[in-house]
């Protein structure tokens, strides 16, 4: 939303619309703008503001105090200009509404590919977890007995029939078949497996029967262990991510400090200094 509305401002500047205030015509397209743009940032830019409070309650800064400010000052300073030109001289009367509108979308887009990304992390994580089964056929004094999964011991041998799933990590020491292993290892190719191959849990049995006997399971699987990962990273923060934490800690109140040291050497000394270069 906010790169539709800076978008097609940010356009109409670059080929060479006028961004100044010179008439009153100026001023109520402009405010019409303005007051869209204060719209956009109550809605889609309501996050940053509230997250740049929260952290001013803890004494910290971070990115979203930079976005904060950098949408907020661009869009206060913007408005000034309409409502009051007369207060700033002719070649300051400059209006950055597509700023505010620009940064809030442009951030808010990455933060919505982000979401997508982990929402289909969460799509392969449960498809990760269907991949186990929840009973299993269980060889006890030479009779097929049904039973839950988590019964499975140590030890117990199993009877995988064609077209079932492989319950638990294993030894085959009977029987051969080819073993759908795609879900796991992403080879499309189904594999061959005989006595004394090891199997695991989530794989599929294509066509022959096997017996096999349990290495491993409940969390033990390799199903389990990847499913673990997968959670771990999702859940916690990367080396890099940590580090940029920090670095933005610093960074940003001597960002906040340029910002403001530049604001008033141009407002005390930048007139004169354009002046005495126009001469």
């Amino acid at each position: 939303m906010g790169v539709s509305v800076g978008a097609p401002l940010m356009l109409w500047g670059v080929l060479g619309g006028s961004m100044t205030i010179q008439t009153p015509m100026d001023q109520l397209a402009w405010g019409v703008i303005g007051l869209l743009c204060l719209w956009l940032l109550a809605t889609a830019g309501r996050a940053f503001y509230s997250n740049a409070f929260q952290a001013l309650k803890h004494k910290r800064a971070t990115m979203d105090t930079l976005v904060a400010l950098g949408t907020g000052a661009a869009w206060f300073y913007s408005m000034l200009v309409v409502l009051m030109p007369s207060w700033f001289p002719e070649a300051s009367r400059h209006v950055y509404f597509e700023a505010s509108a620009m940064i809030v979308g442009l951030i808010s887009l990455g933060h919505f590919i982000e979401a997508k990304a982990k929402a289909k992390t969460n799509q392969s994580l449960q498809a990760l977890m269907n991949l186990q089964p929840q009973v299993a056929t269980a060889i006890i004094d030479g009779q097929d007995v049904r039973l839950s999964v988590s019964d499975i011991q140590l030890g117990m041998l199993l009877r995988i029939k064609p077209g079932e799933k492989v319950p638990v990590d294993g030894e085959v020491i009977e029987g051969h078949s080819y073993l759908d292993e795609s879900m796991l290892t992403g080879e499309p190719i189904a594999i061959l497996k005989s006595i004394k191959d090891n199997v695991s849990a989530g794989t599929v049995n294509t066509d022959g029967s096997l017996v096999i006997k349990a290495t491993g399971i409940g969390a033990n699987t390799m199903l389990s262990r990847i499913i673990h990962l997968v959670r771990d990273a999702q859940s916690s923060k990367p080396a890099i991510a940590k580090l940029a934490d920090s670095i933005s800690a610093v960074f940003v109140p001597v960002v906040v400090a340029i910002a403001i040291l530049a604001a008033l050497v141009w407002f005390f000394i930048g007139q004169n200094l354009r002046q005495a270069t126009c001469w």
